[in-house]
C-alpha cells in the first residue's frame, strides 16, 4: 500500500506530461483538408507580381498523405505529400541539376509543408540550396475556408479558398 501513494505523484506528473505533449506538440494527423477550392481573389494577399486570375485547388485527404490538384489560370499541376516530416523529391530539374525536395508535417491543426530547391555539386550552383519556402494551411472550424499562408527568403503571401 505504501509503494502505491509514493507512486502516485510520479504516475499523475507523467500523466500531466503527456497531456501536455498532446495539446502542444506536432500531432500526425490534423484536419481533413479534402475538397474542391476556389481562390478567394479578394481576400487574398498575393504579391504584387503575381499574375493569377483564377485558381481551383482539389485536396484529397487519406491519413497522412495528401494530394493537391492546382489549376492555375487553366495550368494543371499535382503536389503529394506525406506527413511524416522526412525529405521526398517532389520532382527533378536535369537539365538545371537540380531536384525540389519537400517535407510535410502537422503542427496541431495546421499542415505545414517546407520545399527547397537542391543543385547536384555538377550543377553551374555547385551543391548548394536555395528557394526555401514554408506553407501553412489551415481550415476554418466552419470548413468553408481553406488559408495558405506562404514564406519565402524575401517575401510571403496568404491565399484565401473557398469550399465548392
Amino acid at each position: 500500500m505504501n509503494l502505491i501513494r509514493r507512486d502516485a505523484p510520479l504516475i499523475f506528473a507523467f500523466g500531466v506530461l503527456l497531456c501536455l505533449f498532446e495539446a502542444f506538440g506536432q500531432s500526425t494527423t490534423g484536419p481533413n483538408l479534402s475538397g474542391t477550392w476556389k481562390m478567394n481573389a479578394a481576400r487574398s494577399k498575393l504579391p504584387k507580381a503575381s499574375k493569377i486570375r483564377s485558381e481551383t485547388l482539389v485536396v484529397k485527404q487519406d491519413g497522412q498523405q495528401i494530394e493537391f490538384r492546382h489549376d492555375i489560370d487553366g495550368k494543371q499541376s499535382v503536389e503529394n505529400y506525406i506527413a511524416d516530416k522526412k525529405e521526398k523529391v517532389l520532382r527533378e530539374v536535369p537539365a538545371a541539376g537540380s531536384k525540389i525536395v519537400a517535407k510535410a508535417y502537422w503542427k496541431v491543426e495546421v499542415f505545414v509543408t517546407e520545399t527547397k530547391a537542391v543543385f547536384s555539386a555538377s550543377s553551374p550552383l555547385g551543391g548548394s540550396e536555395m528557394m526555401r519556402t514554408k506553407d501553412a494551411w489551415s481550415i476554418s472550424a466552419d470548413g468553408l475556408v481553406l488559408t495558405e499562408k506562404s514564406q519565402w527568403e524575401d517575401g510571403q503571401s496568404e491565399t484565401v479558398y473557398d469550399k465548392q
